[in-house]
């Protein structure tokens, strides 16, 4: 379907995506979701069991028993590029209505909450743009064309 650039498209169901360490969550806001209720969302995806075996290499995630154990957070964009001293982050209120808050396809962030009661900072790893960056491009052939027989 095509959609013109200057239209613009209205969400009923807002998408989000909830962010830490290597993990990604898709998340939906219908109208009238809380942050309160988003958190309940994430709490399931984050106890399921299908988790625990998706990707056996990647860091594990805090353990949680309760929405109590984290919180969820948006990064702030400074205003003024100049003293950028890395990404700022906003706990959001359990309260507000996520359509109020958020945009569609926002990407929101988890922060965990210590065992000594203390918020932890907030551990997300941004995959590279190119992830064949690493990998050596194969030498060219050196024959310029198929050869006349």
């Amino acid at each position: 379907m095509y959609i013109p650039a200057n239209v613009k498209v209205t969400y009923k169901v807002y998408p989000i995506l909830l962010k830490t360490h290597k993990t990604t969550f898709f998340l939906e806001a219908p109208a009238g979701k809380t942050v309160a209720s988003l958190k309940d969302d994430t709490l399931s995806a984050l106890t399921s069991k299908t988790r625990e075996t998706l990707s056996p290499d990647e860091e594990k995630l805090p353990e949680v028993s309760s929405t109590d154990d984290f919180e969820i957070c948006r990064d702030v964009k400074e205003k003024s590029k100049q003293s950028f001293s890395g990404p700022n982050y906003e706990l959001l209120n359990t309260e507000e209505v996520v359509q109020k808050i958020a945009q569609p396809w926002e990407v929101l962030y988890l922060r965990f909450i210590g065992s000594n009661g203390i918020l932890m900072p907030v551990n997300v790893t941004i995959p590279s743009i190119s992830a064949d960056a690493d990998e050596e491009m194969p030498e060219p052939s050196s024959s310029k064309g198929k050869g006349r027989a």
